[in-house]
């Protein structure tokens, strides 16, 4: 699983390198923002706070716990 994390995670640095197509970044923002991250079942105690995946200070959270979307999200647009 963290080899699956890694490999992730290169290929959002890759994305966002000068190598990086600049054109397919918002698309991918977009997806991580409107991808669902919770389901049904898992709900947010009363005194906890509720984090956005999606959102880019907490991208690392959601390569942690859900790296198979985010990488969803990286083939939608075609990211190597």
């Amino acid at each position: 699983m963290f080899l699956d994390r890694i490999k992730c995670a290169l290929r959002i640095v890759y994305l966002y390198s000068s190598e990086g197509d600049i054109s397919k970044r918002e698309p991918f923002e977009d997806r991580m923002r409107r991808k669902r991250w919770r389901t049904q079942a898992e709900t947010v105690r009363a005194e906890g706070r509720q984090i956005q995946p999606g959102l880019r200070d907490y991208w690392y959270i959601a390569i942690r716990m859900q790296t198979p979307l985010v990488d969803e999200c990286l083939n939608d647009i075609g990211v190597l």
